[in-house]
């Protein structure tokens, strides 16, 4: 797997396929803590960067606010604009925790909840 090519610290982790309907990336769970994303339409190198770019800067943004851990890049793989242009470039992020979530029964998500809805009420 590409993973353990390029990665092998990563190598000996199991690896399966998260649910990903309504996205653009296809998931992969790469143990418990890293997330495997594969674009599924081709994109030109300089734009998937620059999103890629917007991307963590807005994590960074969301995390200074919220107070809540976001997910981090880890990596961003590709070994040649042809590879990013034809759907095979990828990134590792940190895993994010995607638990069933009721209302008040998580401190943290709770407070997250709380804090986007009065950022996006202004």
């Amino acid at each position: 797997m590409v993973v353990a090519g390029r990665f092998p610290t990563w190598a000996a982790l199991p690896v399966r396929s998260l649910p990903s309907d309504g996205t653009v990336n296809l998931l992969l769970r790469v143990g418990e803590e890293v997330v495997a994303r594969f674009p599924l339409q081709p994109a030109p190198l300089p734009e998937v960067r620059t999103e890629l770019g917007a991307e963590a800067a807005a994590a960074v943004q969301l995390a200074a606010l919220t107070g809540v851990p976001v997910p981090e890049p880890l990596a961003v793989v590709a070994d040649r604009e042809q590879e990013w242009q034809g759907g095979r470039a990828w990134a590792l992020v940190q895993a994010a925790g995607c638990l069933a979530y009721y209302e008040d029964t998580n401190p943290a998500m709770s407070r997250l909840a709380r804090t986007l809805g009065a950022v996006l009420e202004g």
